[in-house]
């Protein structure tokens, strides 16, 4: 049975200690120094609890491993010298941010792609530069996430980089909750869904076709229209994909895509089309990558044939490019068929490509007026009938459909239809 015992320092203030028993060991003291009675007997009673637990052979209770996580160091190294924890689950130690930190990066370089673990890495910096390498892990509160989160919002940083340090961080306090390092996520309540990416605009057919014409070689002409025609992402599909995979015959393409690790078809359009044989006749051997520009500078170069060609440059080269493919085919197509040739899903082609033209609005005041003309016509014609008839004049007036095809023309043997028609 623990129990707690009053104690006098020299400089004359009140101290406890804390007298438990460890099963196969013996009895220990915990000394807990100056400190108010209520938290001594919180802490005699939780360690309580837990040599209850060992004695019986039953789990720790979860608020009891939640409370030992989160004491000092210095405390926990206390009860953990007695022996106490042992025969627990709980670590020996109590692990560092930078230490569990490194420890998962290296657990999840196997399973992500090597740009993930950058982006990993990045968040994880920014973590432990803000709270210091040497805190607590286990000491983490929803508060020091939410300090982080106001600080990365204050930084001046775009609210979609934001919450993508916060959804990466979640993923690795999520991996510290499965190994029972951690009880509870300290981000699980501060919002991280990916927000849709400011997109400026659309680059219509006209204006893709100047600016491929402006380009200095086949090349990048190539490049270009993969990215603009294709729908393909630059330059991680656009770099690696091979003349073994276009299909000239049957006017498709396959492309893998290494951010998803998968094979889609893409429909070759006659933009691309022409571009494509344009370099297969510069190409000795139809095999091996198509593209064999260098890896650098593409966004200057295109932006510098967008000058020349009288086009205003856009941001955001490649990822505009791939939007203005979705979007426009998107018109013309069905949702969930150009989603599969960009290669993702419906959801993501809703809420991070498919953008709002300036030509719908003018296409919406057209019709719009037109409509309004078309009525103003008919009642011009409405009025005209009805003067006609008001003068005694001779005319045949076209019966109205709606009152050609009215229950009152049903014809039927059926009396009581007959007498409500009537």
């Amino acid at each position: 049975m623990a129990s707690l015992t009053k104690l006098m320092q020299k400089s004359g203030k009140k101290a406890y200690a804390l007298d438990v028993v460890v099963p196969g060991i013996g009895r220990k003291r915990i000394r807990l120094g100056s400190t108010a009675k209520r938290d001594a007997d919180r802490f005699c009673n939780c360690i309580q609890s837990i040599e209850d637990a060992i004695r019986l052979g039953s789990p720790v209770r979860r608020q009891d491993e939640e409370w030992l996580r989160n004491l000092p160091p210095v405390q926990f190294d206390r009860i953990h010298r007695t022996g106490l924890l042992d025969r627990t689950s709980i670590p020996s130690r109590m692990l560092s941010l930078s230490d569990w930190v490194t420890d998962w990066l290296g657990s999840v370089a196997v399973n992500c792609s090597k740009r993930t673990h950058e982006l990993y890495e990045q968040s994880a910096a920014l973590f432990i530069e803000f709270h210091g390498r040497d805190v607590c892990l286990a000491g983490l509160t929803r508060s020091d996430a939410d300090r982080w989160n106001d600080s990365l919002v204050s930084s001046g940083i775009s609210m979609a980089s934001v919450r993508r340090h916060i959804r990466q961080l979640k993923v690795c306090m999520n991996a510290a909750i499965r190994l029972d390092i951690l009880v509870t996520n300290p981000f699980d309540r501060i919002e991280s869904a990916s927000i849709a990416a400011k997109r400026e605009r659309i680059l219509p057919d006209d204006e893709s076709m100047l600016v491929l014409n402006a380009l200095p070689s086949t090349g990048y002409k190539l490049l270009f229209a993969l990215a603009r025609f294709g729908g393909l992402r630059s330059p991680s599909e656009t770099m690696t994909i091979i003349w073994e995979c276009i299909d000239f015959d049957q006017d498709r393409m396959e492309v893998f895509a290494p951010k998803t690790g998968q094979t889609r078809l893409v429909p070759i359009l006659p933009q691309l089309r022409a571009v494509l044989e344009q370099a297969a006749k510069e190409t000795d051997e139809l095999t091996g990558p198509v593209l064999t520009i260098s890896a650098n500078n593409h966004a200057r170069t295109i932006a510098n044939a967008a000058r020349r060609a009288g086009v205003k440059p856009w941001s955001k080269t490649f990822q505009t490019l791939r939007q203005s493919f979705e979007t426009i085919l998107s018109e013309r197509f069905p949702e969930h068929v150009v989603a599969a040739w960009t290669g993702h899903s419906v959801e993501v082609s809703r809420t991070h490509y498919l953008t709002m033209r300036d030509e719908y609005f003018t296409e919406a005041a057209r019709r719009s007026t037109k409509r309004s003309t078309h009525a103003r016509n008919e009642g011009q014609l409405d009025e005209t009938v009805q003067n006609v008839r008001g003068s005694g004049i001779a005319c045949k007036v076209k019966p109205d459909d709606t009152l050609r095809n009215s229950p009152a023309r049903i014809r039927t043997g059926d009396r009581a239809i007959m007498s409500r028609e009537l």
